[in-house]
């Protein structure tokens, strides 16, 4: 398969199992992109008077930079712009005044995101209507002038969560949105949950004149505000310091000890009527923590009136009142959307369904849809699932899955408080003293302490972002394509 011609050694003089490839048709591709970006710089589109602007930013009581964001977004002459902030910056609530300013001006707005519920957080909390990146696509992706089906003409499109979006799809759009004389904006992270398919077109991007946000306006303490920029930023150890000094960290030599803490701390936050939230980058955690936190709760009285158990598969699934929930699959009938959280609120055994909140709505749920098993427990969610909720207070267990993404999405979803748990048995391997070290005198609980420690700051400090391949080329070939050509090859290749 390597030595296909189709296929290109990004460091052919690298070790055998630290070689990477790539295809001829991903490194023309992504350097098209690019090209194509940098050419619509000066096209003019969705511009607004700046006096109207000014008149919607007086009363609005948006941050300097926020304004800031506004007025570039409205007045550039560019084709493509990427806004870049961290979680909690406040770009839903500047986007929402930008989109004021378009729709006034006769400019109209449409928006877009991987996931569903993006795209509806998208549309809830800025106005602007949106749908999922698959449900534009499979309605032709093409030119709209309504902008209520596709991409609006003239108009602008909005990308939200672009830095999960893969280099095909954002290519993709950068293509349709120039041949519609349509602005987009990408709107997004590079530091937070990278893409799943091949990436790295949102970064570079982000690299070229972005409009940036550094503000956060989540997380209520400034010294938490600061530690989660430097987690950010890529200072670790002063990160995990600051959580470390104000007992933001819970440690344990095994897990079933860590376990334990979190689902007691989970269930006194739950009492105390906060809205909390366990996170871990594996599903396999996450399974693990939901039945773990439910039968806490069933062993403490923290459940009243009937249950309602119904079979999925071969396993049984229990609801009650008052628990959590998650559906995993969008169901657009219902308006239920993968990754939406709600509670149930009643539960009627003669009828066999379950009302549930979410998202200010009621929803009635019968056996039969739930024996799908698109509604599971909601206690503990993965990091990938959890980016872009807010919730009072967020618990995340560092698992072996850690990395720098998921720890700072996972410690920035909580508003009054955010805590790491992590197990001696779980993140350090463990060593025989008198076999691997005969002359050492054994570890002391304060030596494993700072092992501990040390380890949750590499683990912290490991990044899995993506890349282009083309910046990963060690320069043995040149794939650089005429910059006349770059925009019709884009094109040519996405059909």
């Amino acid at each position: 398969m390597v030595r296909d011609d189709r296929v290109v050694p990004l460091l052919p003089a690298a070790p055998v199992t630290a070689r990477t490839y790539s295809t001829a048709e991903l490194l023309r591709l992504e350097q098209g992109a690019l090209a194509a970006a940098a050419a619509r710089r000066t096209d003019g589109v969705a511009r607004v008077p700046a006096a109207a602007v000014e008149a919607l930013l007086a009363p609005a009581e948006l941050s300097a930079e926020q304004a800031a964001m506004v007025r570039r977004l409205t007045g550039s002459a560019a084709g493509v712009e990427v806004v870049v902030g961290p979680a909690g910056a406040g770009k839903t609530r500047a986007l929402a005044l930008a989109r004021v300013a378009w729709e006034a001006a006769g400019v109209p707005v449409a928006g877009t995101a991987l996931a569903a519920i993006a795209a509806q957080t998208l549309q809830t909390g800025a106005g602007i209507p949106a749908r999922s990146l698959a449900r534009l696509t499979a309605a032709g992706g093409g030119p709209d002038p309504t902008g209520t089906d596709g991409i609006p003409v003239g108009g602008v499109l909005v990308v939200d969560e672009a830095g999960m979006v893969g280099t095909r799809q954002l290519a993709g759009l950068i293509a349709a949105t120039a041949a519609v004389r349509t602005k987009l904006v990408l709107v997004g992270d590079p530091h937070q949950l990278p893409e799943i398919e091949a990436g790295g077109l949102f970064a570079a991007l982000a690299r070229t004149d972005a409009i940036t946000l550094a503000g956060n306006q989540r997380q209520r303490e400034p010294w938490e505000r600061a530690a989660l920029a430097e987690l950010r930023r890529g200072d670790v150890l002063a990160a995990v310091e600051d959580y470390r000094t104000h007992d933001r960290v819970r440690t344990a030599d095994t897990v079933p000890e860590l376990l334990e803490a979190l689902v007691a701390d989970y269930a006194t936050a739950r009492r105390a009527g906060a809205d909390a939230l366990i996170l871990t980058p594996r599903r396999a955690e996450a399974a693990a923590l939901n039945a773990a936190v439910r039968a806490h709760l069933l062993e403490t009285d923290g459940f009243a009136g009937p249950e309602l158990a119904v079979s999925v598969g071969t396993d049984r699934l229990v609801f009650r009142v008052g628990e959590p929930v998650l559906v995993t699959a969008n169901d657009y009938r219902r308006g239920l959307l993968n990754g939406t959280r709600g509670r149930v609120t009643a539960v009627d055994l003669h009828r066999r369904e379950l009302q549930v909140s979410a998202d200010g709505r009621t929803h009635t749920l019968p056996a039969g849809y739930l024996a799908t098993g698109v509604v599971q427990p909601g206690y503990a969610l993965t990091c990938h699932r959890a980016q872009g909720s807010t919730v009072d207070i967020g618990l995340l267990l560092a698992g072996a899955g850690l990395s720098r993404e998921a720890g700072y999405v996972g410690m920035s979803r909580g508003r009054q408080a955010n805590y790491l748990y992590a197990a001696t048995e779980a993140l350090t391997p463990a060593a025989d003293d008198e076999a691997e070290h005969p002359r050492l005198h054994r570890i002391s609980a304060d030596e494993q302490a700072e092992l501990l420690y040390a380890t949750v700051v590499q683990r912290l400090a490991d990044r899995r972002g993506q890349r282009l391949a083309s910046e990963q080329l060690d320069g043995h070939r040149d794939w650089a394509l005429p910059r006349t050509d770059a925009a019709g090859y884009l094109g040519r290749a996405l059909g």
